[in-house]
């Protein structure tokens, strides 16, 4: 007996029942991005009759939304004989799926090995997540961190994502399943407190976090196959500026194109949890200039001391430089030479005169040149009152 003290009055242990299918394994093949999911699975029939009245019911889900439901008669299987039923499945969605199966046949003695289920991630032709932000030089006060964006209408499960800097290994965001909402961020640190970041906005600290180096450096990001999804890279180039962060321009263009980067342009200097000052959808048709506050006051008091220079480009990346003439068209400063900058931003001038000290009480020109880099240089001339 397989049973201790017997089983008097009951049928004998080692009696096959009349009728016991068992669901014993699913095997996944792993589609290519919008290919047809195929599924095997494997029916033992461990009675001692053959069954012809059994159904096999499908179910996949994706994040509690069901995609799938078949409904199935199987073929006839005979006693002790084992059924690999092939399954085809087109979907339109790539991520975490679960796969629910179960046998229903009203005679079976042993319906609790009846269901099978399992968990398993479709790779995706273009990624929904993507670098979108970083810090890479924060200041003593700050701490580096990576901004990861959901920029797709649908919700994504972070398990097992991983990112890595130029030449670490991936390390994993987190091994069980969070949620990403659509439009939504993911802060990535090794500190508990980012400044800035709304507390709305999920945070992760990451042990081994890798350290971003100041000059050069990479980040990326893989899905839960360990496929590339997304990268970026800096140089010393590229004009980073301590204790501000580095932004996406544009979140459908690649990660990689170093023009898709540009310093973040907020007084915050940073913008964590929010969308970047530098986003773009599509850029002005025409050149914008501002100079505020005009006059300003550069006395030292805290108040108007600086002139902000606010751009709009009408292209994405241009080089730019600032010079301040007097009205007798002698240079009185040059307070940007050549600078890289994004498609918007903001530049300033102190009142520093080239001479020394403070320029005087007066008007001023002050002199915008602007080159897209394609053969084309614009300038603008712009007043501006000095008061001390």
């Amino acid at each position: 007996s397989l049973v201790e003290d017997g089983t008097p009055g009951y049928s004998n242990s080692v009696t096959l029942p009349q009728y016991n299918l068992s669901l014993d394994t699913i095997q996944v093949v792993a589609p290519e991005p919008d290919e047809a999911l195929e599924l095997k699975v494997t029916i033992i029939n461990h009675g001692s009759a053959s069954i012809s009245s059994a159904n096999l019911k499908l179910q996949i889900f994706q994040q509690d939304q069901r995609l799938v439901l078949r409904e199935n008669p199987l073929p006839e299987i005979l006693a002790g004989d084992t059924l690999v039923w092939l399954i085809e499945v087109l979907l339109d969605r790539c991520g975490w799926i679960a796969i629910e199966t179960e046998i229903s046949l009203l005679e079976d003695a042993s319906p609790e090995d009846n269901n099978f289920n399992l968990e398993t991630y479709l790779g995706c032709s273009e990624s929904s997540l993507i670098i979108n932000e970083i810090m890479p030089i924060p200041r003593v006060d700050q701490a580096e961190w990576i901004e990861i964006y959901n920029r797709s209408n649908r919700s994504v499960n972070l398990k097992n994502w991983q990112f890595s800097d130029a030449k670490a290994t991936g390390k994993v965001i987190t091994d069980s399943s969070l949620n990403l909402a659509a439009n939504d961020y993911l802060l990535l640190s090794d500190q508990d407190y980012i400044v800035g970041r709304p507390w709305s906005v999920t945070m992760l600290n990451i042990p081994g976090f890798p350290t971003l180096n100041n000059t050069a450096d990479a980040v990326k990001l893989f899905d839960p196959q360990g496929k590339l999804m997304d990268q970026m890279a800096y140089d010393d180039f590229s004009a980073l500026v301590e204790g501000r962060s580095w932004e996406r321009i544009r979140s459908g263009k690649a990660g990689i194109d170093s023009e898709n980067w540009g310093v973040c342009i907020y007084e915050s200097a940073s913008s964590p949890g929010y969308k970047n000052s530098l986003d773009l959808l599509e850029l002005v048709p025409d050149l914008l200039i501002n100079l505020a506050p005009n006059p300003f006051t550069p006395n030292g008091d805290g108040q108007q001391d600086e002139l902000i220079i606010h751009y709009e480009l009408p292209f994405e990346q241009a080089l730019m430089s600032i010079t301040i003439f007097d009205m007798a068209g002698r240079k009185i400063a040059e307070p940007v030479l050549i600078k890289a900058v994004a498609h918007r931003g903001n530049l300033t001038w102190n009142g520093a005169a080239s001479y020394g000290g403070i320029a005087v009480t007066g008007l001023y020109i002050c002199k915008l040149q602007i080159d897209n880099m394609q053969g084309q240089v614009t300038e603008i001339l712009k007043k501006v009152y000095l008061v001390r």
